[in-house]
């Protein structure tokens, strides 16, 4: 399995927002010569394909591995 950071944290968005994410951007807005700002477009990227009862199983798993009794990202 190889994936680059950027694919992880994009793919982990996308469970968290119910299988849709954004493009990435680096900024939130650039500054023009003119001095005006221009906010990056939060376009979407597209969907992860996954029925919507398994993306709130996954998420529930995520959720333990950090809340749970048992789970192993707990402090």
């Amino acid at each position: 399995f190889q994936a680059t950071p950027l694919q992880v944290a994009m793919n982990v968005a996308g469970i968290a927002a119910d299988g849709t994410f954004k493009t990435p951007h680096l900024v939130l807005e650039k500054t023009k010569a003119d001095g005006k700002t221009e906010k990056a477009p939060s376009d979407d990227a597209g969907k992860l394909g996954f029925k919507q009862e398994h993306l709130d199983v996954v998420k529930e798993g995520m959720r333990r591995v950090c809340n749970g009794d048992l789970g192993t990202a707990v402090k």
